[in-house]
């Protein structure tokens, strides 16, 4: 019974301290994507929750161009022709493949703009009422393409980017999902 009681706190120390660990390291964003957040967000107040998004859904859409076209916001800067130059089948399969590897991080507010606030809240009723958002670190691909998903309660958009006279700037934006209201 001593050695069963033993070996179970062993198991129990192990568990909890891969735990902390695996926790640990997924706590620091890497500041690579800060400049990119602070371009979508550089207009007017935002509110971002404060550990990003980390889901793999969003993926599938950089399978190919289909996906994309079919889901395209208005306006864009490129046409469906000079995304597919900007964006060839190895940049797609590299942002598929690090979509996949996201993980959650926390952001810092004191790498954001003064305009952006973080929030501790995503999903309650406080939080859909002042437009929080869930934003993934954006997925750089070759210094100057990057991608980042961006939801709310009614809206789940994914920006394209490119680096242009050494700023980011929305190329292209489409949805993964939207609610139209009346």
């Amino acid at each position: 019974m001593r050695k069963a009681l033993s070996a179970y706190k062993i198991a129990v120390t192990i568990i909890l301290l891969l735990f902390f660990f695996r926790t640990e390291a997924q706590t620091k964003c890497n500041n690579n994507g800060y400049e990119i957040i602070n371009a979508i967000f550089n207009s007017g107040e935002a509110k971002l929750y404060e550990t990003t998004l980390f889901n793999k859904g969003w993926a599938h859409y950089f399978e190919g161009y289909d996906e994309i076209f079919k889901n395209v916001g208005i306006p864009t800067l490129v046409t469906d022709d000079e995304l597919k130059t900007i964006l060839g089948d190895k940049e797609l399969r590299k942002i598929h493949s690090r979509i996949y590897g996201l993980r959650p991080c926390l952001l810092s507010s004191e790498d954001l703009n003064d305009n952006i606030t973080l929030s501790a809240d995503f999903d309650s009723a406080e939080a859909i009422s002042q437009g929080v958002f869930r934003i993934s670190m954006p997925v750089i691909i070759d210094g100057d393409i990057a991608v980042l998903k961006k939801e709310s309660s009614s809206e789940s958009a994914i920006f394209i980017l490119q680096k242009r006279d050494e700023k980011w700037k929305i190329i292209y934006t489409f949805y993964d999902w939207y609610v139209l209201e009346e």
